[in-house]
């Protein structure tokens, strides 16, 4: 059988809302490219880590950093 969602996420939903938060953790401490901490928190395509990024926070990675 299927195993229930987690807090009404789907997997896939669950794991993008993960890894925004870590790499939003990532970003704050400011040592990495924002390409970089993409790769870190699983994502191989800069722009796609970015659309994802924004959709969760509502800014970019680059305008998350200029506002921590």
């Amino acid at each position: 059988h299927d195993a229930l969602p987690i807090s009404g996420q789907n997997f896939m939903a669950y794991l993008a809302r993960y890894r925004v938060d870590k790499a939003k953790e990532l970003l704050r401490l400011g040592n990495n490219r924002v390409y970089e901490v993409g790769e870190m928190v699983g994502y191989k395509n800069p722009d796609y880590f970015r659309k994802i990024f924004k959709e969760y926070i509502g800014v970019s990675p680059s305008e998350f950093i200029k506002g921590k």
